[in-house]
């Protein structure tokens, strides 16, 4: 079992993320970021997290974001330290990959072609 807080502040030291929560009542807690296996994430401040009890320390175990990928998807987002999305990648269920930012968008499509930007698209031989 866990409970919900708010990070208020992030530190990394020697590869290991360490968070300062805010939780309900309000008592700010300690907490140490793990996440899943090929994922490399910082979470921010201002994000709401899931933060639970195991083997004598604090772990945040859950960052909450807004649900965007569908049923099978996965969105990779960048995020500049105010929190806005600056990059993401989209891998979709039908096997399209999207890949965009402030300057562009490319998309490499379940059937093989590439198109950048609406401009430049290759055709698979």
């Amino acid at each position: 079992m866990g409970q919900l807080g708010t990070i208020k502040e992030v530190n990394l030291s020697d590869g290991v993320i360490t968070c300062k929560v805010v939780t309900t009542p309000p008592n700010t807690i300690t907490a140490t970021v793990y996440g899943m296996a090929g994922m490399d994430t910082h979470p921010l401040p201002g994000d709401e997290v899931k933060v639970s009890f195991c083997n004598g320390e604090y772990i945040i175990d859950a960052v909450f974001r807004d649900n965007q990928a569908g049923a099978g998807e996965t969105i990779v987002y960048g995020r500049d330290s105010s929190g806005d999305v600056v990059s993401l990648v989209h891998c979709k269920s039908d096997g399209e990959i999207e890949s965009a930012n402030s300057k562009g968008k490319w998309t490499l499509k379940a059937n093989g072609q590439f198109d950048a930007n609406g401009n430049f698209t290759v055709d698979p031989t």
